[in-house]
């Protein structure tokens, strides 16, 4: 998920700097462009690797559920050095665990996750804050500055490196909602 969003974001990447986005090492980002290109997602030219077909259409479909990630300095909701704030649309909140989405964060190397809701120009943090304004103005203004929609959830994640904090984000997301798709069927 990281490296499509990687790929939608430079068009075209070059296979070295892609590997320092998503944090893979030589031969784990070989093994995985090659997948990527065997499905049809990529096409690698000499002038980098680029997003195609359906691959492009992924990359829709997943931004259209997903924004993000962004790099945001925050107080209150920091639990690490870095953090990173993923914007999930159009799923209702009680579908998305808050203890089990930290639980895959740090599965995948994040040091924790908190999972807020914004409505009525608020964010909630579940069982904890009801306006997260009254208790961190800075993390309330810098994360509305994200362009919020209103039902949207707001996944923070933090680690002790941007890399494992965008990776382990993403890869909790992912599991998520393909759990959320094999329960409709």
């Amino acid at each position: 998920v990281l490296a499509v969003f990687e790929l939608d974001r430079e068009k075209p990447i070059s296979r070295e700097k892609l590997s320092s986005l998503i944090g893979l090492g030589g031969g784990a980002i070989r093994s995985l462009l090659t997948r990527l290109n065997l499905n049809h997602l990529i096409s690698i030219t000499y002038r980098g690797i680029r997003l195609r077909g359906i691959g492009i259409e992924a990359s829709k479909k997943l931004r259209e559920t997903i924004s993000g990630p962004f790099e945001v300095s925050l107080e209150y909701l920091s639990v690490d050095t870095y953090n990173v704030a993923f914007i999930i649309r159009g799923i209702e909140k009680e579908k998305f665990k808050p203890l089990g989405i930290r639980d895959l964060v740090v599965k995948f190397g994040g040091t924790g996750a908190t999972l807020c809701t914004y409505r009525e120009d608020k964010i909630e943090v579940p069982f904890v804050i009801d306006d997260l304004a009254k208790q961190s103005p800075h993390d309330y203004y810098t994360i509305k500055k994200l362009g919020l929609n209103e039902g949207d959830l707001i996944l923070i994640v933090s680690a002790p490196s941007l890399v494992s904090a965008k990776v382990s984000g993403a890869a909790a997301i992912a599991i998520t909602l393909q759990k959320i798709e094999q329960k409709k069927t």
